[in-house]
């Protein structure tokens, strides 16, 4: 898949969606990349879903804008870890947001209410719009 898609990660401790949208928001593919027999809970245990954080960060490699979702601090430990180890993958987010889980429709209708007609690829990422 080429870089011509935005994409929504949903994430927890337990299992990963990433959902690839077109500029009309139509669905055009989805992952589920890992889900891990055992994982730890909690803050300061992401290192025991390092498989579940690195096949999703892979996952998300063709994305060009990428919506990251989840409950709790999955998805905020998700960023760390992108940032630190898939540095490519953590300039592509543009927003982080709790949401519980979902269908592969809902997550995609949260990309096109916070993004709009503009789309994920005229978002800029959290630090860039601070500064």
């Amino acid at each position: 898949m080429s870089n011509a898609y935005c994409a929504v990660l949903w994430i927890d401790y337990d299992s990963a969606q990433v959902v690839f949208y077109d500029s009309d928001y139509r669905i055009v593919s989805a992952i589920y990349p890992y889900r891990p027999s055992q994982t730890l809970r909690g803050e300061g245990v992401a290192h025991g879903n390092d498989a579940l954080f690195r096949n999703a960060a892979e996952g998300l490699r063709a994305a060009k804008g990428v919506l990251l979702l989840g409950p709790s601090g999955a998805k905020d430990a998700f960023a760390r870890f992108a940032a630190a180890q898939a540095p490519d993958v953590a300039a592509r987010i543009r927003a982080v947001l709790p949401m519980d889980r979902a269908s592969d429709d809902e997550l995609v209708a949260k990309a096109r209410e916070l993004f709009g007609p503009a789309g994920c690829e005229d978002v800029p990422p959290p630090a860039a719009a601070a500064a």
